[in-house]
């Protein structure tokens, strides 16, 4: 007569089996997953390198050669800018330097043919040249000490972003952009700046536009960044100061939540 264990054993043996099959199964979609993503990304490259070789008529071991100046077959920083410039695009040298040190594999300091090709593609493209623009923006307004400090930081819990590159930059300037607004429209309506609000909105709103335009066109842009800066950094703490501030004495009628938000609470409980 063949025993059988007790139950509570079966179903606990079964319940280790679903958890071991349910991992596995979640390491293999996962790797599935990463497969599915660099088969996508390998495929875009090389429509990329299609689409620059028919729009220029230029081929990429041309455009190489047209920068390899000393012929030794790797291409420095400014012989970079010159290949990319027979290409139709215009880096100035923090570019060159920010994406030599992207798609430089091999470490060397040195771009190779084959990284030549997947950095070309990438800076021709739509994502390439928004990104390129985003992080001139960042840069000439001070705040790519903030983007690579909050690309470590996403980095060490494990969303792996870190060193940051342009999608990152992207990402920032679709953040930080409405945070700039909203310092502008709100930041000058303190009583300390009421009656320049026209002004100074009209100044921060230029220098925003201004910033955009020199930075397409890599034209110097220190004053619109500074400006662009200031407006930044002055415009949200005096949006919290007008957003939240209680008042002498008024901090019973507000129940500590701000004159101005408990108006908008209040308008809209109406």
């Amino acid at each position: 007569m063949i025993r059988r264990p007790p139950r509570s054993t079966l179903s606990s043996s079964s319940a280790a089996s679903d958890v071991y099959k349910r991992q596995v199964s979640t390491q293999s979609t996962g790797k599935a997953f990463q497969v599915t993503m660099a088969g996508i990304q390998q495929r875009l490259l090389l429509l990329a390198l299609c689409l620059m070789a028919t729009c220029t008529g230029l081929e990429f071991p041309q455009a190489f050669s047209a920068g390899d100046a000393n012929a030794d077959g790797k291409l420095s920083k400014k012989e970079l800018r010159v290949s990319m410039d027979a290409l139709g695009v215009r880096m100035n040298k923090n570019d060159a330097l920010f994406s030599s040190s992207i798609f430089d594999v091999n470490s060397d300091n040195r771009i190779d043919l084959g990284e030549f090709e997947e950095l070309a593609a990438f800076e021709a493209s739509g994502a390439g040249s928004i990104g390129r623009l985003c992080r001139r923006i960042l840069e000439a307004a001070g705040a790519t000490g903030l983007v690579e400090g909050a690309a470590y930081y996403l980095d060490r819990i494990g969303l792996a972003v870190s060193p940051a590159g342009y999608g990152f930059y992207t990402c920032a300037t679709l953040v930080l952009l409405p945070l700039y607004l909203l310092g502008v429209f709100f930041g000058w309506k303190h009583e300390w700046f009421i009656k320049l609000r026209a002004y100074l909105s009209a100044a921060c709103v230029g220098g925003l536009l201004a910033l955009i335009l020199f930075a397409q066109f890599d034209l110097p842009n220190d004053i619109p960044g500074y400006v662009v800066m200031f407006g930044f950094v002055l415009g949200n703490l005096f949006a919290l100061e007008y957003l939240f501030d209680d008042g002498t004495g008024k901090k019973k009628r507000t129940k500590g939540k701000g004159r101005q938000v408990a108006k908008m609470m209040a308008g809209k409980r109406k």
